[in-house]
C-alpha cells in the first residue's frame, strides 16, 4: 500500500474505488463501497463472461437499467464522462474503459480485482492504487496485492494480509448455495429489487472488502 499525500491544506476528495469486473461479485462489492462513501467505477473485462447477469450491473453496458439493493448504475463511455460524474454522481459508474485508461484520471484510493480470472496470470496491482485487494484464486498479499480475500465457499470472505488465497481446483460451486436456496434467490430477483441478501456469499465477500479498506485507513493514518 502506498500513501500519496495531498499538498498543503487541500481537502482530500471523496475516495475513488475502481473495481475490475462487472460480474455479481464485483457488483456486490460496488454496492458496499458506494454505501461506505466511495465513488465507484466498475471496469468491464470480457474474460470470464458474466453468467449471473440478473445479479450484476453488467447489462448497464447495453443501456439496460439495473438496480441492486437500491443502488443504480450509469454507463460512461470515456474519461471525461467519468470525471464529470465523480463530483455529483448518485450512482455507481460502469465503463468499458480498462484500468490503464482509469489510472490517469485520478489517484485511485481502492482498487479491487473482482474479475475471478482463476487460471490467468495475475498482475501486480500494488503500485496502481493506494490500497489494492484481490478476490479469489491467484492472489498473494504482499506480492501482487495488499490484501486478498477468499471466495471458496468453505472460506468465503476470509481476509488474507499475508499469504495466498486457495488455488482454483476446477470444481464449479454456486457461492450463494452455501447459505441460501436457489429458489429464494430467484424469488428475490423476481421481486424487481435485487437484494444482496439473496446471495449471502457475495455479501460476505463485499463486507470483507470494506473491512480490509477500513484496516488500511487506520494503518495509513498511523504511518
Amino acid at each position: 500500500m502506498r500513501n500519496f499525500p495531498y499538498s498543503g491544506s487541500q481537502r482530500p476528495p471523496t475516495p475513488l474505488a475502481v473495481i475490475l469486473g462487472t460480474n455479481e461479485i464485483a457488483s456486490a462489492v460496488a454496492v458496499n463501497l458506494y454505501r461506505s462513501g466511495y465513488f465507484v467505477v466498475l471496469s468491464h473485462d470480457p474474460l470470464p463472461p458474466v453468467i449471473r447477469r440478473k445479479m450484476a450491473f453488467h447489462d448497464v453496458l447495453f443501456d439496460d437499467p439495473v438496480t441492486i439493493a437500491g443502488v443504480e448504475a450509469w454507463r460512461a463511455d470515456n474519461g471525461l464522462a467519468i470525471l464529470s460524474r465523480l463530483g455529483r454522481s448518485k450512482d455507481v459508474i460502469i465503463t468499458d474503459l480498462g484500468l490503464l485508461d482509469l489510472i490517469v484520471l485520478r489517484t485511485l484510493d481502492i482498487l479491487v480485482d473482482a474479475r475471478m480470472q482463476k487460471y490467468q496470470v495475475t498482475p501486480d496491482l500494488r503500485r496502481l492504487a493506494r490500497f489494492t485487494i484481490g478476490l479469489g484464486p491467484g492472489f498473494t498479499a504482499g506480492t501482487n496485492c495488499d490484501s486478498a480475500i477468499e471466495t471458496r465457499p468453505s472460506k468465503v470472505g476470509r481476509i488474507i494480509q499475508q499469504g495466498s488465497t486457495d488455488a482454483a481446483d476446477g470444481i464449479s460451486r454456486r457461492l450463494e448455495a452455501a447459505e441460501q436456496s436457489a429458489s429464494s434467490t430467484r424469488q428475490s430477483l423476481a421481486d424487481g429489487i435485487r437484494h444482496l441478501r439473496s446471495a449471502p456469499g457475495f455479501l460476505r465477500i463485499s463486507s470483507s472488502v470494506i473491512s480490509a479498506a477500513k484496516w488500511y485507513g487506520r494503518h495509513s493514518m498511523v504511518c
